[in-house]
């Protein structure tokens, strides 16, 4: 896939993310966090970073269970969707590390699932097991 096309993909697949408190995403005194992320399946499910839900690091467990607080996102044409975060800061164990890390990676999850919706491969040749995997 050459750099046009990706770069086309990526303009209908990311997505402007809001998560705030009451009905307003970016009224400035309700907003929590703002940025964006990325579908990564055709089913709406979008790739972020934890500290863009949480405007934290690092994440406490709290941040995300807060039954008040609201995500959305946003398509560059104004499309809105509410999202749940299915999983934010996952930790990492390892006997070699003193102390767990924490990955500051976010997926959400729409709350509308599509079927048909603009996304970024995460891969363009079938996964095997050793592939070398790169993560900004």
């Amino acid at each position: 896939m050459n750099k046009i096309k990706i770069s086309e993909k990526l303009s209908t697949a990311t997505y402007l993310l809001s998560t705030f408190y009451g009905e307003d995403p970016f009224d400035p005194e309700n907003v929590i966090a703002i940025g964006s992320g990325v579908a990564i399946n055709n089913k709406g499910y979008l790739l972020t970073t934890a500290h863009t839900i949480t405007n934290r690091l690092p994440i406490r467990f709290t941040d995300v269970q807060d039954p008040h607080a609201k995500t959305v996102a946003k398509t560059k044409y104004g499309n809105f969707s509410q999202y749940t975060t299915i999983h934010c800061g996952i930790q990492l164990t390892n006997p070699l590390l003193k102390k767990p890390i924490q990955v500051d990676l976010a997926i959400l999850k729409p709350l509308k699932v599509g079927n048909n919706v603009p996304f970024l491969n995460v891969c363009f040749d079938p996964i095997k097991l050793g592939l070398d995997v790169m993560m900004a």
